[in-house]
């Protein structure tokens, strides 16, 4: 890390500690609203963060596919491919029998300035897709505004029931909730490291997992994932002070 670098660092740090000293309202807050049933899941996010976090910052974090490995997710790497219109993305993950699974997503973005959005929809007639999901859609916005930067997801899609060797493992709704309960894990993890100034992933899943984080995401697979409606807000970072792993 270079000496602006570290100075930099050292300037957010002091920002981030006045804000926990003057108990700042707008600090960094994660609501997320899952619903499933027969036809389908509808998966909303809104997490806010605090002064001092770029929106430049937040749409590297989100697009990054080695942050989302660093910080545990199951993901190997996220490769592009620019196309006429938008881009290719082809996810190389491991699911949960740890078979490695290629997904294949047709994604468009949109870049205001202030506003920054991105679309994907998963091919599921390419790769691996079409084994695991009928449809699936996922729609990303995070804007600026009083200097403050704000982000809302929307993923949406239905999910096949996870078979192994022919035979059923998990029903779609099952599966579906897992799978959201792993999404919802991977947007809290970046939400964080972000919170965490961005300095080091390591730092930052190690913070996580001693934090209040898993106790409250386990909640979400503790209930009936059939026709389910399931909201809630996980711990801000403030809550527990000065973040130190």
């Amino acid at each position: 890390m270079s000496r602006s670098q570290v100075f930099e660092t050292l300037l957010r740090l002091l920002s981030l500690g006045a804000l926990v000293l003057c108990a700042s309202p707008a600090r960094a807050a994660f609501d997320y609203d899952l619903s499933i049933n027969k036809t389908g899941y509808v998966l909303l996010l809104d997490f806010d963060f605090s002064a001092g976090v770029t929106l430049n910052e937040v749409k590297q974090n989100l697009k990054s596919g080695t942050l989302l490995k660093e910080l545990g997710a199951k993901v190997d790497s996220v490769t592009t491919k620019t196309r006429d219109i938008g881009y290719e993305a082809t996810t190389h993950v491991r699911n949960f029998f740890v078979l490695k699974t290629e997904l294949l997503s047709l994604c468009r973005e949109q870049d205001l300035g202030e506003t920054w959005t991105r679309n994907c929809d998963l091919d599921v007639t390419e790769k691996d897709g079409g084994k695991y999901m009928e449809w699936k859609r996922d729609t990303i916005t995070c804007a600026r505004a009083n200097g403050l930067v704000a982000c809302k997801a929307r993923i949406e899609g239905k999910a096949k029931p996870l078979t192994m060797l022919g035979m059923e493992i998990l029903s779609s709704e099952e599966f579906t909730l897992k799978a959201k309960q792993e999404a919802i894990a991977n947007f809290a993890k970046v939400w964080l490291h972000t919170e965490l100034l961005s300095v080091s992933p390591k730092i930052s899943l190690k913070h996580f997992e001693n934090g209040p984080w898993p106790a409250a995401l386990e909640k979400i697979t503790g209930q009936n994932a059939v026709a389910s409606r399931q909201r809630g807000q996980l711990p801000s970072p403030l809550d527990r002070a000065l973040a130190r792993p």
